[in-house]
């Protein structure tokens, strides 16, 4: 099982990395037509080597809210909060992500 999700795993990574290229062409071609040049250094911290990770609870819009991240390929939402998530979405109060605040 173990070497299967690594498959699974590279396979993402690759196409993270195939649409982040896809994405840095873009954004080059828009500065070229409207003649702005903007350094972004692709060694350093200019792209996220992992997804984002977000919590979206159940209620309070929760579908829509997923529907959203989904379309976003840097974003990755998981089943469990956790102290790494960077956006959560909850219907009520939840102490303990209020307590991190």
């Amino acid at each position: 099982m173990a070497g299967s999700e690594k498959k699974t795993r590279d396979k993402s990574n690759q196409i993270y990395e195939k649409r982040i290229q896809s994405y840095t062409d873009f954004l080059w071609k828009v500065m070229l037509a409207h003649n702005v040049y903007l350094n972004m250094d692709l060694k350093g911290d200019f792209i996220p080597h992992n997804k984002l990770k977000a919590y979206v609870g159940h209620g309070n819009n929760c579908n829509m809210i997923k529907g959203l991240l989904k379309r976003r390929f840097w974003w990755a939402i998981t089943d469990e909060y956790t102290e790494d998530c960077l956006f959560v979405w909850t219907q009520i109060k939840v102490g303990k992500i209020y307590e991190r605040q």
